[in-house]
């Protein structure tokens, strides 16, 4: 592997975990790690203003552009932060990461675990085991062949969330709805 391609896209805040990952990057192997940010918040002169290997690409609103994006990289970091009211909940971009064959390495937020549990949670870090992350990252980066199995095991996840398996969930509850009613 020339360079390990690490994408964030989201909000550029604290909560949405930019710091934690800037100090991440402080801790890996900088020559052989790149990171993308898309996004707008609070925390862009952070982002722009550092040292360290990244791409700040602002917003980017076309989601054809996105995948596009997404396609050039090899794995999603979402190391979102609670605050006292929130939680990452669902997470479309983890969705969109996942169906596009990117590994992805997220907190242990309710979204992100749930999604992430047909994959016995596989990429669901806590918050402050950034030690862990930087260990999976330098596994990436030392182990042939470890990133394209941590992606294979996280590979099926998307198909649940395609349309057409969303149609036939939905029809499946609108037909039992049906007959319940019928019954009673």
């Amino acid at each position: 592997m020339d360079k390990l391609k690490l994408l964030y896209v989201g909000e550029v805040s604290e909560k949405k975990g930019i710091r934690t990952l800037l100090n991440l990057m402080k801790e890996i192997d900088l020559k052989n790690v790149e990171l993308t940010v898309i996004g707008d918040g609070n925390l862009v002169s952070e982002v722009v203003n550092t040292s360290l290997p990244i791409t700040y690409r602002g917003p980017i609103w076309d989601r054809k552009e996105l995948a596009s994006i997404m396609a050039e990289h090899d794995v999603l970091m979402a190391l979102s932060r609670r605050t006292s009211v929130w939680e990452e909940l669902f997470g479309i971009v983890i969705i969109e990461a996942l169906a596009m064959g990117l590994a992805v390495m997220a907190s242990d937020h309710v979204g992100p675990k749930m999604i992430l549990s047909e994959a016995d949670c596989l990429g669901v870090y806590g918050e402050d085991d950034q030690h862990l992350i930087v260990e999976q990252i330098k596994t990436f980066l030392n182990v042939p062949g470890s990133l394209v199995h941590f992606q294979s095991l996280q590979r099926g996840i998307a198909d649940s969330y395609r349309i057409d398996s969303i149609a036939t969930n939905w029809l499946e509850v609108i037909e039992m709805r049906g007959n319940a009613d019928e019954v009673v």
